[in-house]
């Protein structure tokens, strides 16, 4: 494929990047709230590319969202403040 190509990412890379546009708009927010700071090591923690792209299966919105809520969450307790933050900030949680 000429665009993984010219974009330095494996076909499937590339693939598997554009499905997650088939994500809840709830979570595309959350994704899109995470601070530019936070590395993937950080992040490793509470997300990973493998779960998000399993839900992208899910053609319910609803259904979606709540495997989501289900499944990640963050180990570390430090990280519960800035979660809840984000889930705000996406509109799962409403305050």
């Amino acid at each position: 494929m000429a665009l993984a190509r010219e974009l330095g990412v494996s076909r499937f890379g590339l693939i598997q990047t554009l499905s997650l546009a088939k994500l809840s708009p709830e979570i595309q927010r959350f994704i899109l709230a995470l601070p530019p700071g936070m590395g993937e090591r950080k992040v490793a923690g509470i997300l990973s590319k493998e779960k998000l792209w399993h839900l992208t299966g899910m053609s319910d919105f609803q259904e979606q969202n709540g495997q989501f809520e289900k499944s990640f969450s963050p180990r570390d307790a430090t990280f519960y403040p800035l979660w809840e933050k984000l889930l705000c900030a996406s509109g799962f949680l409403r305050v």
